[in-house]
């Protein structure tokens, strides 16, 4: 959604890149990593929900939140309408990445990196818009980058 106000669009742009980077770590997506599959399992659910597994193992018990075991797999699974309930796998369900991809901000923003380690800040911040200029670290190891 563009505003009038850059560093408003540039927040939001940051935001969602948090939660796709989120998505990411699971490592159950397919290529749109950041369309929640149609089933997650234990685990995915679990950390898009950022709550240990003992919860939802906890939740079930009492009826809260129960799975489907998937005949082929054996795995327990959870539904879409399950999860919708919960904001941060309604905000990956309804997510609105085609049109955020279009955001482009009234200014050029410029960052410094300090303490910079692996760089992956900077590229963060880089696909959110951002233009790095400078990169600091201590250690003398090789760029990762």
């Amino acid at each position: 959604m563009a505003t009038s106000n850059g560093s408003t669009a540039i927040r939001d742009k940051i935001l969602a890149s948090l939660a796709r980077y989120r998505a990411l770590r699971i490592g159950k997506f397919p290529c749109a990593f950041w369309r929640l599959s149609s089933r997650p399992g234990l685990t995915a659910v679990a950390d898009i929900l950022s709550i240990p597994k003992a919860i939802l193992h906890k939740w079930e018990k009492n009826g809260k939140l129960i799975p489907a075991l998937n005949a082929k797999t054996g795995q327990k699974e959870y539904t879409k309408t399950q999860l919708e309930v919960f904001e941060p796998a309604r905000a990956m369900y309804n997510t609105q990445w085609d049109k955020e991809q279009k955001i482009s901000p009234i200014k050029t923003y410029n960052g410094i990196e300090l303490f910079a380690g692996a760089g992956g800040l900077a590229l963060g911040l880089e696909k959110a818009g951002m233009h790095s200029l400078r990169f600091c670290r201590i250690n003398p190891l090789p760029n990762v980058i």
